[in-house]
């Protein structure tokens, strides 16, 4: 009797012991079809940055974080490709399924903002994958308009929305939602971000930037050389529409005529010179430390990847934002 009375009561101590740490943090447990034995990363902001790397078996694979407050979680893969993006808080278990090629097609269950914001991915996944600013924030200022109250529209805001396309509609689509929606733990850096793309100096004349490659590499982007240069920013070399626009440009216009340049906001200098080797590109790669947060690219207020700014030999800027074919057809214009 005694002997079964203390096994109930460790039992019971080891129930409560799991419960208790089941709601100190969240647990993400994902099947990623294509991805067998590859890495990700999960990032979320909890008051700190948080990156949390996880290797997969058999195309499975289960991260874990802790926040206290809902958080903006994106998980990339190891070429800097974003898979997915979700709301989670402690105690929450989510669940994700996905074709590595196909990251507007996920399925994600566990709470009812992040299910809404896939859902709003999958139902928009052609408009999003045109790159289309003026597409894609109509779509988002529609979800927005729709669903004030709920945290899928702040991330929505957060991680589609083209702020300098119109930095003004987006703060105002920002003061739209309810303090419901407004309860994730990166909103007040999104502040910050929209701060600075409503600045005028975002859309200053383009001054001369050295890239440093290696201790005794560099490249150069200076306008007044070349009748047009195009600035690329990246994160993934996975961007198939990217990189055919970039070879057209760089065949159809002699790289006096257009200066290229593709800067990449990868996370560390290995990956990145991983990511490059064997690359066929016949423009000009760099990469900067501190990615988008650089001084060398602050002044530029570029609020996320990719992102593309082409200027005129005075510097002016006569594109910038985040559709290669928007950029790609002002510099053939400029340029024919």
């Amino acid at each position: 009797m005694i002997r079964h009375t203390i096994h109930t009561l460790l039992l019971i101590t080891l129930l409560a012991i799991t419960s208790c740490n089941s709601k100190d943090k969240f647990v993400i447990d994902c099947e990623i079809r294509g991805l067998d034995t590859g890495r990700v990363d999960m990032i979320y902001f909890n008051g700190h940055l948080n990156t949390v790397t996880a290797h997969a078996a058999d195309s499975r694979v289960t991260m874990t974080g802790h926040t206290e407050v809902p958080a903006l979680v994106d998980v990339w893969d190891s070429d800097g490709q974003l898979l997915f993006s979700l709301i989670a808080v402690d105690g929450d278990k989510l669940k994700v399924s996905m074709d590595l090629d196909n990251p507007l097609a996920a399925t994600i269950e566990g709470n009812e903002a992040s299910e809404l914001l896939n859902r709003f991915r999958n139902d928009n996944a052609e408009t999003i994958a045109s790159g289309e600013s003026d597409r894609i924030n109509a779509a988002v200022e529609q979800f927005i308009i729709a669903n004030p109250s709920s945290a899928a529209s702040a991330a929505a805001l957060m991680t589609l929305y083209d702020l300098n396309a119109d930095p003004v509609k987006a703060d105002s689509l920002l003061n739209r939602l309810d303090a419901t929606a407004r309860n994730l733990t990166s909103i007040r850096d999104f502040s910050r971000t929209l701060a600075v793309a409503s600045a005028s100096t975002a859309y200053d004349v383009v001054r001369p930037i050295t890239f440093n490659i290696t201790t005794d590499t560099t490249v150069e982007f200076i306008p007044y050389r070349h009748k047009c240069s195009l600035l690329a920013v990246t994160a993934s070399r996975n961007d198939a529409r990217t990189a055919k626009l970039l070879k057209a440009l760089r065949r159809d216009y002699t790289s006096k005529k257009l200066n290229m340049i593709e800067t990449s906001a990868i996370a560390d200098s290995a990956r990145w010179r991983a990511a490059i080797a064997g690359d066929s590109a016949t423009w000009s790669q760099a990469w900067l430390p501190g990615g988008l947060g650089n001084p060398t690219l602050s002044h530029l207020a570029i609020p996320t990847t990719p992102y593309y700014i082409a200027v005129d030999s005075a510097g002016t800027q006569l594109y910038r934002g985040i559709s290669i074919e928007e950029a790609d057809s002002i510099i053939r214009s400029h340029l024919d």
